[in-house]
């Protein structure tokens, strides 16, 4: 796994919140993108992105490798100030990774047309393929240092 928190955020417009999350401050910034190297053995894995559900709005979240947009989501609305597990988190499966490839992350800030959310998000989650749906499916998939 890559920890949100060891992506660079210098000239991203993250900073980083608490102790496993980056996000955004939505009156100074709307979006940020940050990046980073794929570090591991080259192969095919279940990307688990794991967010933060807000209550404020959707946030939005895109993903590419290189150059390539592997996808987007929007985690849901909480009743909370913010929850992270299952409906906050996105799998993407069987993605093909070289090493060395760049893992590119882009965040929205949403509103509720009253507050901006904050683009909250802990972390990538590379797994075997057919794994990302069960990893998704707990109840905090990404604590620091993991």
């Amino acid at each position: 796994s890559i920890a949100a928190q060891d992506f660079s955020i210098k000239n991203t417009n993250f900073y980083k919140h608490g102790k496993n999350w980056l996000a955004v401050h939505p009156e100074k910034h709307k979006e940020a993108t940050t990046r980073t190297s794929f570090n591991f053995e080259s192969g095919n894995y279940d990307i688990v992105f794991v967010g933060v559900g807000e209550n404020d709005g959707h946030s939005t979240f895109t993903l590419f490798i290189n150059d390539t947009k592997i996808g987007s989501y929007q985690p849901e609305i909480t009743k909370r100030l913010f929850v992270e597990g299952k409906p906050y988190n996105k799998t993407w499966e069987n993605i093909t990774l070289k090493k060395g490839d760049k893992i590119t992350v882009t965040a929205k800030v949403g509103t509720d047309g009253n507050e901006y959310t904050r683009a909250r998000w802990a972390g990538i989650v590379f797994t075997s393929v057919g794994k990302g749906k069960s990893i998704q499916n707990a109840p905090s998939s990404y604590t620091a240092g993991n």
